[in-house]
């Protein structure tokens, strides 16, 4: 699951007009601003 994850991150940040183009099934979107969605991972130990 891990490679389709780093792929679709790749495609999204690369190519954002053609994948939601594609995963909307519509040719008239626009994309404005490609949201960095990445959060820090913390580990509490004990």
């Amino acid at each position: 699951m891990a490679d389709i994850d780093t792929i679709s991150k790749y495609l999204i940040q690369h190519y954002p007009d053609h994948f939601a183009c594609f995963t909307l099934a519509r040719d008239d979107v626009e994309v404005i601003e490609v949201i960095e969605t990445e959060q820090p991972t913390i580990r509490a130990r004990h």
